[in-house]
C-alpha cells in the first residue's frame, strides 16, 4: 500500500525547532508534517513555547501529532467538527476536516466517524459566596436547541457519506466528551481544526486542539484553514559549536540532543 516511496532526510541546525520545521514545510510544499509529541505538565501551553504547541499554531501543512505506538490497522478516524464556527473559525474548515479524515481513512482502509460536543443553553456554575437565582428555560427550548445542532451535524455527515451509527453528538465540555468518545470507539486518529490567534486572545479563550491534546491517547491530525501561512521569516544565522559570534566571552551553553526512536 505504501511501497515504492522515496524517503530523504535533512538535519538542520536551527533554533527554535519549529521555525526550521515551518520553513522546511514551506520550501518543500509539504502535504503533511508528522511529529512526535510528549505530555506537558499542567498549564505549560500558557507559558512555554513548546515545539508541538507552536507547530499547531503555525505549521502551514496538516500536522499529524503521533502519540500512540499502535500501528494503523484499519484505523478509526474521528473528525471533530464545529458547524457553528465558534471563535470565528472559517466556514470551510469543517469541510476540510471531513475531507482530510476521508482521505486518511481511505488510504489506510479505515472508517470515518464525526463528533461534535455542545453545551446546553443554560449552565449553572457553582461560585462560592455568590447566590443568584437560577435561570430556567422551558424544556422545549433546550430540545429545539439540540435538534438544531443535530440537523447541522447530519448535513455535514450526509455530505461526507458518514452513516448515522458513526455520528456522535454529545452534550458537555469538548475535551471531556471527545476523550470519552475516542476511548469508547477505540479511535486511532482524531482530526481537528486549529486557528492561530494572538497570545492575549489565546490566553483567555484557548484553543480546542491544545486543550484536549494531552488528554487524548490517540494520534491527532491538525488541519488549518486555507491560506493561514503565506510566508515565514528568513532563517537567522546561528553560530555552530566552536565558532565565535556576538556571544563570545559568555559561558558556553550546554546543549543536549535527543533522537526520537
Amino acid at each position: 500500500m505504501l511501497r515504492d516511496i522515496k524517503v530523504t532526510w535533512l538535519a538542520a541546525w536551527d533554533r527554535p525547532a519549529y521555525d526550521a520545521i515551518v520553513r522546511r514545510a514551506l520550501a518543500t510544499h509539504a502535504d503533511l508534517v508528522i511529529a512526535a509529541t510528549h505530555g506537558h505538565r499542567f498549564g505549560a501551553r500558557l507559558v512555554l513555547r513548546n515545539t508541538d504547541w507552536e507547530l499547531i499554531r503555525h505549521c502551514p501543512a496538516p500536522l499529524l501529532l503521533v502519540k500512540s505506538r499502535r500501528p494503523y490497522q484499519k484505523p478509526v478516524v474521528l473528525a471533530a467538527v464545529d458547524p457553528f464556527h465558534r471563535h470565528a473559525k472559517p466556514a470551510d474548515l469543517d469541510a476540510r476536516l471531513l475531507a482530510a479524515a476521508s482521505q486518511l481513512a481511505g488510504l489506510l482502509r479505515g472508517t470515518v466517524r464525526i463528533f461534535h460536543a455542545y453545551m446546553p443553553l443554560v449552565t449553572v456554575d457553582r461560585i462560592p459566596l455568590v447566590t443568584a437565582p437560577p435561570v430556567m428555560l422551558p424544556p422545549a427550548v433546550e430540545q429545539t436547541h439540540g435538534e438544531q445542532v443535530a440537523r447541522a451535524i447530519d448535513r455535514l455527515a450526509e455530505r461526507a457519506g458518514i452513516p448515522r451509527g458513526r455520528r456522535h453528538i454529545n452534550v458537555g465540555e469538548v475535551s471531556e466528551e471527545l476523550s470519552a468518545v475516542t476511548r469508547r470507539t477505540r479511535t486511532d486518529i482524531v482530526v481537528m481544526g486549529a486557528v492561530s490567534r494572538s497570545a492575549l486572545t489565546r490566553l483567555f479563550i484557548g484553543n480546542t486542539a491544545e486543550r484536549v491534546l494531552d488528554e487524548l491517547s490517540c494520534d491527532v491530525l491538525i488541519v488549518k484553514p486555507r491560506g493561514l501561512v503565506r510566508k515565514w521569516p528568513a532563517r537567522q544565522p546561528l553560530a555552530r559549536p566552536g565558532t565565535r559570534n556576538s556571544l563570545a566571552g559568555r559561558p558556553r551553553p550546554h546543549v543536549v540532543s535527543r533522537t526520537q526512536p
